[in-house]
């Protein structure tokens, strides 16, 4: 299918907006997700963006809004972790499907994929230190943790992370899942 798309990004700040229209033929897969994905340069600041598509064929529109935080160039973060029940196979290894599901049945394993970035490298290791850990909240209450642990640089020097929460015998009701890192060379945190 078909589809026209535009995007505008507006900062928080009432800065000058980013705008993007484009056309863009999508493969469609009942069941699956479809991912339609762009690239920008924007400033750090907190941004909220307003997507319209529209598919040629029948005319329908969807729209979302989403706001987001670009952090300073250099800084060390957390990307925007992928969440899911599933689990698939890419090139030998385990990796998160993509799902946009954000309900989950008790018994099934939550899996959280994420990286952290910019993280500085260790003069003795010459590789960053970083150690992270997660904890399950529902509300005030810590239902699952999990202690600080380092995560290991990929050949490549990607820091990631998949980690897996056990859902057997939790409630029903709203949780968090809750990430923080810490670059231990630097002392910086990321939540």
């Amino acid at each position: 299918r078909r589809f026209v798309t535009v995007v505008e990004a507006r900062p928080r700040d009432d800065g000058k907006p980013v705008r993007d229209e484009y056309e863009q033929e999508v493969p469609i897969v009942p069941g699956v997700p479809t991912v339609l994905s762009r690239q920008w340069q924007m400033p750090p600041g907190v941004w909220q963006l307003r997507l319209l598509a529209r598919d040629t064929s029948t005319g329908r529109i969807g729209t979302a809004i989403h706001t987001f935080e670009v952090p300073l160039p250099g800084a060390f973060r957390l990307s925007t972790p992928i969440v899911t029940a599933t689990l698939e196979k890419a090139d030998g290894r385990d990796r998160p499907r993509l799902s946009l599901d954000r309900t989950f049945r008790a018994g099934q394993v939550l899996y959280c994929q994420y990286q952290a970035l910019g993280a500085a490298a260790d003069p003795a290791e010459k590789a960053p230190r970083v150690t992270a850990g997660w904890e399950l909240r529902r509300g005030d209450q810590i239902v699952r943790a999990s202690e600080p642990t380092r995560i290991k640089p990929a050949p490549d020097g990607r820091l990631s992370r998949l980690l897996g929460v056990a859902l057997e015998g939790l409630e029903p009701g709203d949780y968090e899942l809750v990430l923080g890192a810490q670059d231990e060379v630097t002392g910086a945190a990321a939540t």
